[in-house]
Parts: C-alpha cells; structure tokens; sequence
C-alpha cells in the first residue's frame, strides 16, 4: 500500500486520509478536504457565483441559471428584478391582487398554497414546530427562528439615532420609521396613514365591522386575537400580569404599565407649552387639550363644544334623564359604569376599609390613610417657603400656586384664570343663565344651591346668631360676622386713590369704579352701562316693564324696592282726627286738638275744610 496518495478533490499528495463510508463518488480524500466534506453534509459541487454547494452535479447546474442574465426578468409595475420566469406569475399576483387559494373554514385567500397550509393550522390548533429551551411551540418554522433568537439575546441590528438594538433587520426598519416619521401606509377610505402594514389590516376592519374572533362563553366578537384573549381572562379570573411594588395584579399588559406611573415619581414628559410635567404619553395628550382652542365636538342640545370625543358623551347625559346602569341591591341608577361601581361598595362594606375613629369607609387603603391624618393631626406635607403644614400633598400643590401666582385654570368666555379647578366651576356658573335651585315657598331661583340654603333661612324663623353687644339676632353667620364690623368699627379695606376706607372688600370694589370709570354692565337694549349689578337690573325694568314689587294694600307697582318703602309711608302715616261737628270750621277744631293744620290735607281731594269734614281722613304731608 503506498503511503503517499493523491487527493481527488484538491490534487494534493498526502499519507494522511480521512476514512469515509463506502460511496464510489467520495473517493480519495485529504483530511482538510473530509473536513470539509463533513461540514457540507456531503455537498461537494459549490457554486462559484455565491458559494452555495449541492450535491451533485444537476443541483448545481440547475442553480447556476438564477445567475444567467437571460433568464432573468424585471416586473414592468414595481420594476422588481426576479431571478426566474416562473416567479414572475407568482409576484404578479400582488399586483393584481389574485388570491387564488382560499380557506373553506373562514374564507380567507392566500397568495401561494403554503402560505394556505400554515394558515389551517390556526383553526386546527397544529403547532409542529417545538422550541428546544421552553415549551412553546409554532406554527410554521420562520416563527421559531424568530422565538430562537431571544433565547441567544443576539442584537445584531443597532439604531443609528437611539442605540436601541433589535434581533431582525425588519424590526430595526419598523423602528426607523419612529424618527423619519413616515406613514407609508393610508388608509383608501379615510385620511389614516400608519407606520406597519399589520396597523392598516386591523384598522380596515373598522369599516368593514368584521369581527371573527368571538368569544365562547359570551359570544362576544372582536376584531383581534388579542383582544379576544385579553376578554377571555375576564371568564378565567386570570391575571398574569403582577405589579412588583404592590400586590395588584392585571389582565394585560397595558394597564400594568399605567399603574407603574403611580410609584414612580418621575415625569419625563414636559408639556412645550407650560413647565408642566406628566408621568405618561397618554397623560401629556390630554394635558396639551387645554392648549388648543380645536373643540371640533360640539354638543347638540347647548353651545357647549369639547375637544375630545369622550368628554362629549359624559356631558350629554346631563341632558338625557337616561339612567342606563341601575343598582341591583337598591332603587338607584346612574348614568356612567364608573359612578355605579363606586356605588356598589356602599352595600358591600367586606370590600372597604373602615376607619377606627370615626363611621366612614373608603374604597382603598390610600384614602383611608389620608382620612387617619385627621385624627391624628398629622401633617406630613410642609411648604417651602411659608413653613405651612399640610395632611396630604394635593393641598400642598393647590397652596404653592399662592406663591407662585400660577393660575392654570381659564375661563374660555371671560379669559379669567383660576388657580384651582374648582373656582373654575364655579366661576363657569355666572356666564350660564340657568337657575336650576329653586325655592319651593317663593319659587325663586338661584344659581349656586348655597345661596339656595342660605335665602331658606329667611323662610325659617330660627335665627341662631345673635350680637353680644346690641342682642340682635341672625340666621346666618355671614350676616353676624358683617353686623359686628358696625360696633368695632373696623374698616380694613381702604382706597389706593382716595384713602377712604371701608368694612367690605364688595364696598371697597364698588367704590373704585368711580375713579376708574369702569362700567362692566352693559345693557342688552340700549348702550348704557352701570358699575354695580342691581343698577343693570332695576334699568331693565323700564325696557321690560316689570314692576315686582306690589303695594298690599292699594296693589300699586314699583321697579324697585325703596320706592316701595317710601309708598307705605302713606299708609301707616295716615290717623283718624275726630272732629267735632260744632258748626265751626275744621280748620278752628284742628287747632282745639293741638295740630298744625299746615302738616295735613283731606284724603277725600276736598278743597275746604268744613264741619262736614269730620267724618273724612286726613293725611300728614
């Protein structure tokens, strides 16, 4: 046996051989060519174009033709180069939009018969392809290639812009579309353009209303699967999605992601337009609302308008008597879901937390935490600069806005600002010309329900507050405090212009109005204007005609008030003078009694008075 032998596949003469199984078409191999060998699976006929190797001669001629320029054919639509004349039908199926492979369960068409095979295989649940290091499992092969590559952690695919680092190539193109911003995909019935191919299939199906996911027990249908699987965990009890810090747990993973927000206390989302700071995207969106002056929802039934669809919906129900969500444990209804659950837990106090000290109950542990502060006095929350101590920090938020002078809160007919949301509200009630409290013993109506209270106290005789000094009594406070001033004499609010002092701050607004010629009451019906409220209503009158204040005895009209004082002096001035018929003149029997006849006149109009005057009245002028 000689030593030395040549090598078939590299012409090499060597004394080392690798020893392979018996094939004729191996023969004499080195041991860098079986290595080779090995590697290739025994494919020993490589392509000198890209590298490729086959195992025989006919593979590899076969290959060698997608490389020939003659039969190679470019699409005259998209002018894509395709290596083969067979595939050209297949691509120009896209064009023409020919599916011509269609599911006998769902209906749905595919482009290619494989593609319809992977495709069965969601509605008979066939799942061939196991991963090797967890039990999931896929359905076509290119999805456990992708599931592979998060076991390895291989990144390979670097953002230029962010650093952020992805396992394909496709994801990275995806994610550079975040920052070219580009939309490549509109919708052809609306103006909606999206970033992915898959964002535009699910958002067709809005206005076709297809809905093929439905649910099995509530046959409830969704557009997405994972919608229908996030809805099937309603059923399950299941919540896979588990908070770190507390021990709440969620159905998806969304809303896990909002709850975070609230232990964090970072804000990293900065509004452009203000210094404010929001925890999240979506909160940020809704801050920036209160900048634009787009209100494209509008209501139907007033001259509301809303910059959200959503606001819209929960401001109409206060004009629908609709009470769509009742309570099963009571007779109350409600109009939102949101305000009905909130009322279920007065019924079931298991599932609230009550306080020691006192009888209320709270619906979870942070507000009652905030309650026991009362209690305990405790104020945990101080200011900055005053050194002022609050229970909890949303009062210290509402107090730093004293120092800062931020005002955040605007009115959009006025453009005053507020710098809390519910002087906001209550602010917004002077421009509505609605009154809905009314009194039910003089039916007058007010706008605010504590002037509501407070005029029932005229009705009501208990008149609690009384004066130390003089005993005078009152039915409110308010009144007390007012009436004090008068023995104290206390004036605190002075005059910038005049230095003239007064006991109220309404005084004192009032009174400045003379030196600035303001008059911000115009009438509707002609140009005058007035500083004070009540002058605009009493001038109304005369455009109207409304005298509201009748006289009870002799049913005389006035405009205002006092003249209705001053008429009234007529009737309790008048007095019986009983004159004597004495055949004198009344004028000599008035002076008998002791009267200035000057200070009277006769009732009846007579113009002389005579003895038959006496049985007449007489008015003191």
């Amino acid at each position: 046996m000689d030593p030395f032998k040549k090598c078939d596949q590299c012409g090499k003469f060597s004394s080392n051989f690798l020893l392979r199984p018996n094939d004729s078409r191996l023969g004499n191999l080195c041991i860098p060519c079986g290595e080779k060998l090995q590697a290739r699976k025994y494919k020993i006929c490589q392509c000198h174009h890209c590298g490729k190797s086959f195992s025989d001669k006919i593979g590899l001629k076969q290959h060698e033709k997608s490389h020939l320029e003659y039969n190679s054919v470019n699409c005259d639509v998209c002018g894509k180069h395709i290596s083969r004349a067979g595939n050209l039908k297949k691509h120009m199926r896209i064009h023409a939009g020919e599916n011509p492979f269609s599911c006998h369960v769902c209906g749905k068409s595919c482009l290619e018969l494989s593609n319809l095979k992977i495709h069965l295989r969601t509605h008979t649940g066939e799942r061939p392809f196991p991963c090797d290091n967890c039990e999931k499992k896929f359905i076509d092969a290119s999805g456990l290639k992708k599931h592979q590559k998060y076991h390895s952690n291989q990144k390979n695919f670097n953002c230029k812009e962010c650093d952020k680092c992805f396992l394909e190539k496709g994801d990275l193109k995806k994610h550079q579309r975040m920052h070219s911003r580009v939309r490549p995909f509109v919708c052809n019935q609306c103006p909606k353009a999206f970033k992915r191919a898959n964002d535009l299939t699910k958002h067709k199906r809005i206005h076709s209303g297809e809905k093929n996911y439905i649910c099995d027990k509530c046959a409830k249908a969704f557009t997405q699967v994972g919608q229908l699987i996030i809805h099937k965990r309603i059923h399950t009890g299941q919540r896979p999605f588990h908070c770190t810090q507390c021990t709440k747990s969620f159905t998806n993973a969304g809303n896990l992601l909002s709850h975070q927000n609230i232990h964090s206390t970072e804000k990293s989302f900065l509004c452009n337009r203000c210094p404010k700071k929001c925890k999240s995207a979506a909160y940020l969106k809704k801050h920036k609302m209160i900048h634009t002056e787009t209100k494209s929802f509008g209501c139907d039934h007033c001259d509301k308008s809303f910059s959200m669809s959503s606001t819209l919906k929960n401001h109409q129900k206060v004009h629908t008597e609709e009470r769509p969500f009742p309570c099963n444990e009571c007779a109350g209804s409600f109009k939102g879901k949101c305000e009905l659950k909130k009322h279920q837990n007065i019924h079931n106090k298991d599932n609230l937390f009550p306080c020691d000290y006192c009888e209320k109950y709270f619906t979870n542990v942070q507000n009652l935490n905030v309650h026991l502060r009362v209690h305990s006095g405790e104020k945990t929350f101080s200011c900055d600069k005053c050194e002022k101590c609050f229970s909890s920090s949303g009062d210290l938020k509402k107090h730093r806005r004293v120092h800062t002078g931020e005002k955040p809160f605007l009115c959009e007919k006025c453009t005053k600002y507020f710098s809390q949301s519910s002087g906001l509200a209550s602010h917004s009630i002077v421009h509505n010309e609605e009154k809905p409290f009314t009194c039910n013993k003089c039916a007058k109506s007010f706008k605010r329900k504590q002037h509501l209270k407070s005029h029932e106290m005229v009705h009501s005789d208990n008149k609690s507050f009384s004066c130390n000094q003089c005993d005078k009594l009152f039915t409110l406070r308010e009144q007390l405090t007012r009436h004090v001033t008068i023995h104290t004499g206390e004036k605190p609010f002075t005059c910038m212009w005049c230095q003239k002092t007064f006991r109220f701050h309404n005084s004192l607004k009032t009174h400045e109005r003379t030196h600035t010629g303001e008059k911000p009451y115009n009438c509707k019906d002609c140009t005058k204007s007035f500083t004070q409220l009540c002058s605009l209503k009493v001038h109304e009158r005369i455009h109207s005609g409304e005298r509201p204040f009748p006289c009870s005895q002799c049913k005389k009209c006035f405009k205002e008030k006092a003249d209705l004082k001053r008429h009234k002096l007529v009737h309790s001035r008048k007095k019986d003078i009983p004159l004597k018929p004495t055949g004198e003149s009344c004028n000599l029997e008035i002076k008998m009694v002791g009267i200035n006849v000057k200070q009277f006149s006769c009732s009846q109009g007579c113009g002389i008075l005579s003895p038959l005057h006496c049985g007449h009245m007489l008015w003191k002028i």
